[in-house]
């Protein structure tokens, strides 16, 4: 589904969001309509916030103030520390709780040749999982792997996949209710040939973040078996939370090099180093974490230098903030 083209959604947005508005501060007044601008143009301020306000109604609570906590916690995680790594772990386990999910895990989606040494499998149509984030007890990303080749061998890719694919190209969120019932989602063998005997999930949703023709951050929320199906609302409040996190999308496939100016995906010590530089953390002191020598450490730092075109931590940096506005 993607919302930006549902004109409805917007009037649900205006309603819920302005229902509270009297509590909330600035930051997250102007934070909401920023999500929102790619329905109306945010340079026009003056005349979005005169329409929302004079047609508030507060009729429907899609974000009810403790969803709204959530999601400004969620959005601070986009603007906070340079460690993307530690952001993404908590924006994994806050997307789980504003969705009542038992499970959120990240998955980088790249098209073209798979870029990743660390991990990939291929998707639909040209387009590769290259990397994969999942924190839950037990995850092994090459186990899952082995599964799904297993599963697509018998059955082919799997619809919400084949979906998603070919959904390319907007910010959406894709739920398997878009595919089949209630009932026919029981018999499925995506649902019981996989997710169950593999996670034990029954209900899985797709929130995607289209950051280019050829790149696209996937969140992947799984309800275990028992749980509800995603609500419409559910879907309209995952778009809202993903739309609001731009600059972490994006910073997390640039640190894998898989953006401009980067002129190939980082290998995944030169991403270890790539961390430890923004961190201004010494060569002697990287050679210590990463137990190996410092001219080891000199030649990997040279090396991400060398795909990112700069000369320097301090270009480095530069470049990283600009790529990520």
């Amino acid at each position: 589904m993607d919302f930006m083209s549902d004109h409805a959604f917007f009037h649900v947005m205006r309603d819920n969001i302005f229902h509270y508005n009297e509590s909330l501060s600035n930051e997250r007044y102007w934070t909401l309509l920023i999500v929102m601008s790619g329905v109306f143009d945010a340079r026009n301020k003056n005349v979005i916030v005169d329409d929302i306000i004079d047609g508030s109604t507060g009729l429907v609570a899609l974000i009810s103030p403790e969803r709204l906590a959530i999601l400004q916690q969620l959005w601070g995680m986009s603007r906070g520390s340079l460690d993307s790594e530690a952001s993404l772990r908590i924006v994994l386990k806050l997307f789980a709780e504003l969705l009542n999910a038992n499970n959120c895990s990240w998955l980088a989606s790249c098209y073209g040749k798979s870029p990743s040494e660390l991990y990939y499998i291929e998707l639909f149509n040209g387009w590769w999982a290259s990397d994969i984030v999942d924190y839950r007890e037990g995850a092994n990303s090459k186990e899952s792997e082995k599964i799904y080749y297993k599963y697509t061998k018998t059955h082919g890719v799997d619809p919400l996949t084949q979906l998603a694919v070919e959904c390319v190209g907007t910010t959406r969120v894709h739920s398997r209710s878009e595919l089949f019932t209630d009932e026919e989602w029981l018999d499925h063998p995506m649902r019981n040939e996989f997710l169950m005997p593999r996670y034990n999930v029954s209900e899985r949703i797709y929130i995607i973040f289209n950051i280019d023709e050829k790149n696209e951050s996937y969140f992947v929320v799984d309800r275990e078996q028992g749980g509800e199906p995603f609500s419409r609302e559910d879907l309209q409040l995952a778009y809202i939370a993903t739309a609001g996190l731009g600059a972490l999308h994006h910073r997390l496939f640039f640190e894998r090099g898989y953006l401009p100016p980067a002129s190939k995906p980082l290998s995944p010590r030169e991403r270890e180093v790539f961390s430890l530089l923004l961190r201004d953390v010494s060569e002697k002191e990287m050679a210590a974490q990463l137990g190996v020598s410092v001219n080891t450490v000199h030649q990997y730092i040279t090396s991400v230098y060398r795909v990112f075109k700069v000369r320097g931590r301090t270009a480095l940096l530069s470049t990283l903030m600009n790529a990520t506005q």
